[in-house]
């Protein structure tokens, strides 16, 4: 992200230099130049992040995307689009990659991207070469959304946003309701969601679990 802002503002300071001090503009001055917009870059970035600081997790995203700007925008743009708080879509990708769009499931499903798409997914929804720029992702995020919403109705609440990704069948299904039961395997794999280790993982243990992690999604 660095080397894009900098390539960006010495593509808009050097032309405006060198009108001003053509004559004396060496190669050490070049330098110079060079080094001391190297060294405002993070108050630059800062600004940047500044500018959206409202949106919710946007210091932890704006890790990974180029213009932390252009990533807030497009997520408010998506959030009202499919009718939800933009801090719930923000903590969804959060709790599913951090923002990472490579990161894949450590449990070796092949799941990867801003909320862990398994390759069928992609499949269905027509993506056949999936880019994992931060941007790009956002649209198959929504795709997947919008999918949803399209066949089971308005999305309620953010507890029942995780559930889209995480058990869709569970979508408004009542707080006793059982995802996973002990000792399956996919039990096992999601123990970390029991918060009262009953041996079930339930939709009042999803709740739980993100409002705890995630009290900023509860606020909207």
């Amino acid at each position: 992200m660095k080397k894009r802002l900098l390539t960006a503002t010495l593509g808009a300071l050097l032309p405006i230099t060198a009108a001003v001090n053509a004559p004396s503009l060496t190669q050490d001055a070049l330098g110079t130049a060079e080094e001391n917009i190297v060294s405002a870059l993070p108050k630059v970035i800062n600004n940047e992040i500044a500018h959206v600081n409202g949106l919710y997790l946007i210091k932890k995203a704006a890790k990974f995307a180029d213009s932390p700007v252009a990533f807030a925008e497009k997520v408010n743009d998506i959030a009202q689009r499919l009718d939800i708080p933009s801090s719930w879509l923000m903590a969804l990708i959060d709790s599913e990659s951090g923002f990472n769009t490579t990161l894949k499931n450590r449990r070796g499903s092949g799941a990867v991207g801003l909320i862990q798409f398994m390759p069928s997914t992609y499949k269905r929804l027509g993506i056949s070469d999936p880019s994992f720029d931060i941007l790009d992702q956002l649209d198959y995020v929504e795709a997947y959304l919008q999918d949803h919403i399209d066949r089971r109705g308005k999305i309620r609440s953010f507890t029942d946003l995780k559930l889209c990704v995480l058990y869709p069948a569970a979508v408004g299904k009542n707080n006793e309701y059982v995802l996973y039961y002990d000792p399956s395997i996919a039990y096992r794999q999601n123990s970390g969601l029991d918060m009262d280790d009953n041996g079930e993982v339930t939709v009042a243990d999803i709740e739980v679990k993100m409002q705890s992690s995630y009290p900023g999604a509860y606020d909207s």
